[in-house]
């Protein structure tokens, strides 16, 4: 029987935290070998931003890939004429901090292609004749040439499944077609290389899966098609297969998705991978950029980071990247000489700071989504794997005993989630965290789980904050080599349990 507090006559159960235990330790990222995490500094080619503010910030999280923009437009200014010296800052500065840069090659050059103003990023414009062709490729030649043994991960092109960024109309073949000539001269460049394509933004638009029968696109076969007419042109040449996943539920149809992907992959090739490219939400309303018709904030936008990345990782994407490290000037087709607060997206874990008058004024601060990565970054950083869900949401526990918050009446049972973790040393942890709304929901309640092994002692870790609790000794049973754990916190985003008397989990233990 399980002891209990007297209180008032009546009999109750405490809630299941105690005192602080440990907080999770940062790590660096030129200590971690390898982790799935990985964060965007993207659009340095518009010449917006010193990208160089962000290496010190990039070491100190923990992340190990950074994605950048090769932009073509400002390496080459003059025919034949090539100017590396910025991209060369950003492939050393990251990599001094133990980050891997993976270089996205993109963008059109209005020197070859008069469809283009002067002096734009001509993101839109794709070599498709021949003469524009010839000219892309000497530059990826260059490009890769110069980066070998620096850079290994090339991706090829960037959402050319949305006009934004493929002007003459969205057109499967012709990506695949340049994806196969791209490739070929990357590897001809490094035989090492390693070669990501697709970079596909509205593969998990709202309105794309139609049950489980297949995907549409508002009608618009050449969207709805993409995604096998370029794989039919070039699935032989790629290593990884690249996708965007902007969507206001993080966890949205995800696994319908990753299914769908490998599902078509298995038709031309097997054995490709896939990576999350670019995610990621504002932490205050803004007019720019995607996902900007809600009202964010940064508790938001922390919750969101932790849970889209999460959930990336459980379904087994190499890695998974969030946009981005810094907020930004978003509309890049007319950039003014001042930038102000107006045109930013804020999606950086590095916030903008902004003078009286909303004028940028070069400096940034911590966001907590800056810390919620970091934790997460530690996490992972031991090389951790999902091995199923070893644990199971006891929600219908004798609320006299101390159950849970979670009936199941409750509609928002359904979406209960969480997963176990093992480390290559074999130590295991357990997540779990309540799918609801991001945007309309703050939840905050409890749930028992009931573990499928015998833990020594349980603490639980906020992955927000980082914090770690132990866990008061009359909320824990322990019968037949299992453990129920009684009233544990449940938030709206991934929290921890751990054993800590066999974690490997970097924390910082208290006495």
């Amino acid at each position: 029987m399980l002891p209990i507090q007297i209180i008032d006559g009546q009999p109750k159960l405490a809630a299941a935290l105690g005192q602080q235990a440990g907080k999770l330790i940062p790590q660096k990222s030129k200590d971690i070998p390898f982790s799935p995490v990985g964060i965007g500094l993207e659009k340095a080619d518009a010449e917006i931003y010193d990208p160089s503010a962000a290496y010190p910030y990039i070491g100190d999280l923990g992340v190990k890939w950074v994605r950048i923009q090769s932009g073509w437009a400002r390496c080459e200014k003059e025919r034949g004429v090539y100017d590396f010296g910025w991209l060369d800052g950003m492939v050393d500065g990251i990599s001094a901090q133990g980050a891997s840069p993976w270089i996205c090659l993109c963008y059109g050059n209005p020197v070859y292609d008069t469809r283009a103003p002067a002096g734009s990023r001509a993101c839109g414009i794709a070599p498709l004749s021949e003469e524009v062709m010839r000219a892309w490729l000497a530059y990826v030649l260059q490009v890769v040439r110069r980066y070998e043994g620096r850079v290994r991960y090339y991706e090829i092109w960037n959402e050319p499944d949305g006009t934004h960024c493929w002007k003459s109309g969205v057109n499967g073949k012709e990506y695949g077609r340049l994806v196969r000539r791209t490739a070929e001269c990357i590897k001809k460049a490094d035989a090492g290389a390693r070669i990501l394509a697709g970079s596909m933004c509205n593969l998990i638009r709202l309105d794309r899966f139609c049950g489980d029968i297949g995907i549409r696109f508002d009608g618009d076969a050449a969207v709805s098609n993409f995604f096998e007419d370029w794989l039919s042109e070039a699935a032989d040449c790629i290593d990884y297969v690249t996708v965007h996943l902007y969507r206001p539920d993080p966890e949205g149809k995800a696994g319908a998705l990753y299914r769908y992907i490998r599902k078509t992959l298995g038709k031309y090739r097997k054995g490709i991978g896939i990576v999350q490219g670019e995610t990621g939400t504002h932490a205050a309303f803004s007019r720019a950029g995607a996902l900007n018709a809600f009202e964010w904030t940064d508790e938001k936008q922390a919750k969101y980071l932790l849970r889209r990345l999460y959930t990336d990782i459980v379904h087994g994407a190499f890695f998974t990247s969030y946009f981005s490290m810094f907020d930004m000037y978003e509309s890049h087709a007319n950039i003014p000489a001042r930038l102000t607060r107006e045109n930013f997206g804020f999606y950086g874990v590095l916030g903008a700071v902004f003078d009286g008058n909303g004028n940028f004024t070069g400096g940034y601060y911590r966001r907590p989504s800056y810390y919620a990565l970091q934790n997460l970054c530690a996490i992972f950083s031991r090389g951790a794997k999902k091995c199923g869900r070893e644990f199971r949401f006891a929600a219908l526990c004798n609320a006299y005993w101390g159950g849970s918050d979670v009936s199941e009446y409750d509609p928002l049972k359904k979406y209960l989630t969480g997963d176990t973790f093992r480390t290559p040393e074999g130590k295991k942890f357990e997540m779990y965290y309540m799918a609801s709304s991001v945007l309309n929901v703050d939840y905050g309640g409890t749930v028992s789980l009931i573990v499928e092994r015998a833990l020594q002692e349980p603490v639980f870790i906020d992955t927000l904050s980082g914090k770690a609790y132990k866990l008061h000794e009359e909320n824990v049973v322990r019968e037949d080599g299992k453990t129920t754990l009684l009233r544990l916190p449940l938030k709206d985003y991934p929290c921890i349990i751990c054993d800590l008397a066999d974690t490997d989990l970097p924390l910082e233990r208290m006495e």
